[in-house]
């Protein structure tokens, strides 16, 4: 929220718990005067050197249905940047559109010749949904550079979708599950006489699930586990 503040900014937390107390008037009267304060004293953020953001000006048609007109556009843009000494260009979420083999290679053809890496935001499709992920994109190759951690609610993350079996919903990268255990057993693991790990089974039930395993909420599983070294063991859950 104040982030020039530094570790100042800790303070932060601390309004916020006293706004659930008795003493909220204070708190309040003490977060608005240092929103106040903040608001009246705005310094404009610096960019590291060699970075430009750049303002498409497409409004709510960036990325809906991205023609090669469009793409074409968007491509110039990045090599003038990059002829005027930009070593990194910034587009705005998903302005690459759907990401695919083809605009993979667009981008990645476009840039050869041009010493600059393109940030920009593009939605990867599967099965289940999509991805809204951040693309890295370079004259060598085009990676995936981050996956969004909490799609927005409703407009994005429709977990629902799943109990009428349809998809295509914004899926979160990665994934959370917590299980209960329900039963197991183990065994010590034997290695010329001597113990060398432990392997467990048992039975497991998802209370909780998110992300790529939410699908997984509410089923039971079976489970093992087996020693691969120190401090190390293969994990595996079958339905």
């Amino acid at each position: 929220m104040f982030p020039g503040w530094g570790w100042w900014d800790w303070a932060r937390p601390a309004i916020l718990f006293t706004m659930t107390t008795r003493k909220w008037p204070i708190a309040a009267i003490v977060g608005a005067s240092f929103w106040a304060w903040s608001a009246a004293h705005w310094i404009a953020p610096s960019q590291p050197d060699g970075w430009v953001g750049l303002d498409t000006k497409l409004g709510s048609v960036l990325g809906r249905a991205p023609n090669l007109d469009q793409s074409q556009a968007l491509l110039q843009r990045v090599r003038e940047a990059a002829a005027a000494g930009a070593r990194v260009v910034v587009f705005p979420e998903n302005a690459a559109g759907l990401w695919t083999p083809t605009a993979s290679g667009f981008w990645v053809d476009g840039l050869r010749g041009n010493d600059v890496t393109l940030i920009v935001g593009a939605a990867i499709v599967n099965r289940e949904g999509y991805d809204n992920a951040m693309m890295e994109i370079s004259a060598g190759r085009a990676r995936r550079l981050y996956g969004e951690r909490m799609p927005v609610p409703v407009s994005m993350w429709q977990p629902w979708l799943a109990w009428t079996g349809q998809g295509g919903g914004a899926r979160a990268s990665g994934g959370l599950a917590v299980t209960q255990l329900v039963e197991s057993k183990g065994a010590v693991m034997m290695k010329d006489g001597i113990p060398s790990g432990i392997a467990t089974s048992g039975r497991v039930l998802v209370k909780f699930a998110s992300g790529s395993l939410t699908a997984l909420s509410g089923k039971a599983l079976n489970f093992s586990s087996k020693s691969t070294g120190p401090n190390r063991f293969d994990l595996e859950f079958t339905e």
